[in-house]
């Protein structure tokens, strides 16, 4: 009914102009004198360009819409050219144009810009306009509005043109220094991550010193004890992995969480360690990261990842724990319950985890995420509550 209302308003508005142009001419053959001729005269030409805006068609305007880039990172800027043009040259007095933009899947709205053009007798007419601080997400824009009216406001058309355009805003991404840091006065417990991880060997025993061998491999604390030069063997890992779960659940620090997220695979793929990278509660989702084609992969994925209430993060963990010793790096916004209730229970967890919690930048540790951490450290398990400023040395610092 709406719909059929507003295709009907044009013809009810030049109904009106109709209607005023006899009603003038009525008053002036009735009334007489120069006055009342002279607003007749003066309105014919005003209801006469109301007439020629009804028929003129403005379907046959064609508009395009061109982006600087498709692709951006959060925070960039989205600058935007629209270019109108028409068939003839009949002059157009004011046109409204509006542009808007919503996410591809919530259609939730991101912009909408409006801009009042004044075509006169040009064919072609463009409008440059920018959206600054883009969020991340997926975006589109599948309409440009034009409406156009007259002089006094007396016509107006709306007409709706379709014209798709699509971006997509990663999240933004940090050079990470692998070591480790102190938190509000609290030790982080771990030597670098990275680093342990990028070592493709662990001590498989000793032997004796041979001339040649490395200094650096020589067991020190062994030749304390026993006044022999010893050199410790090593025995090769499988490879360089590590498996990231990704906790969507939502809290005020979520778009930190992705960033860190991302910083850590890209991270990770140049330093040529091998990623399992799951969103939690995307089972089907795992993503082996070995190269730049399959970051990309995983960056469209925190593209659109949009904030959950609820997820088992503890039968997550235990499930990569069964299939592998790989090292796991957990991201969430808080201690889990169910993990913390667990590990109190001795059901714990494998001290190959590292439990990354983002906070948001005016959050201030609780006495009771305080004890938690300290319940984990106690476990020999790696718990680092960390937040924005702080990731570029997410893993600087000492040991644990």
């Amino acid at each position: 009914m709406r719909k059929l209302f507003k295709r009907g308003l044009p013809i009810w508005r030049l109904f009106v102009v109709l209607l005023l142009a006899v009603g003038t001419f009525t008053f002036a053959m009735f009334q007489g004198g120069i006055v009342s001729w002279t607003i007749f005269y003066v309105f014919i030409p005003f209801a006469l360009y109301a007439v020629l805006l009804f028929l003129f068609p403005l379907s046959t305007v064609k508009v395009h819409r061109d982006l600087t880039q498709r692709y951006f990172k959060r925070g960039e800027e989205l600058v935007v050219k629209l270019t109108i043009q028409r068939p003839s040259i009949f002059p157009l007095v004011y046109v409204v144009v509006t542009d808007e933009w919503q996410e591809s899947e919530r259609k939730q709205r991101l912009s909408r810009q409006q801009k009042l053009l004044f075509f006169g007798l040009n064919k072609e007419v463009t409008w440059t306009y920018t959206i600054p601080e883009l969020p991340r997400g997926s975006y589109e824009a599948t309409h440009i509005t034009l409406e156009v009216t007259d002089f006094l406001g007396l016509m107006k058309k709306r007409q709706s043109l379709k014209v798709h355009s699509t971006m997509l805003v990663y999240p933004s991404t940090m050079n990470l220094s692998f070591q480790t840091f102190e938190v509000e006065g609290m030790q982080s417990a771990s030597s670098s991550l990275f680093k342990s991880l990028s070592d493709p060997s662990s001590i498989a025993g000793v032997r004796e010193y041979v001339e040649g061998d490395r200094m650096s491999l020589v067991h020190w604390k062994m030749f304390a004890k026993t006044s022999m030069l010893m050199t410790k063997e090593f025995e090769r890992k499988s490879a360089n992995q590590i498996v990231l779960l990704f906790d969507p659940r939502a809290n005020h620090a979520f778009e930190d969480r992705v960033t860190l997220v991302a910083s850590l695979a890209e991270n990770a793929v140049k330093s040529g360690t091998t990623i399992h990278f799951q969103i939690i509660g995307q089972e089907d989702q795992v993503e082996r990261i070995e190269a730049n084609q399959h970051l990309q992969q995983v960056l469209n994925q925190l593209a659109k990842i949009q904030p959950i209430l609820h997820t088992d993060v503890f039968r997550h963990i235990k499930l990569f724990e069964r299939k592998s010793s790989v090292p796991i790096v957990l991201v969430s916004g808080f201690v889990d319950e169910d993990l913390y209730e667990q590990l109190m229970k001795g059901n714990g967890l494998s001290k190959t985890i590292h439990h990354l919690i983002v906070l948001a930048d005016d959050e201030v540790m609780s006495d009771q995420l305080r004890q938690q951490v300290q319940t984990y450290l106690k476990r020999g398990i790696v718990i680092q509550p960390i937040k924005h400023q702080q990731f570029a040395e997410v893993f600087k610092g000492g040991g644990r």
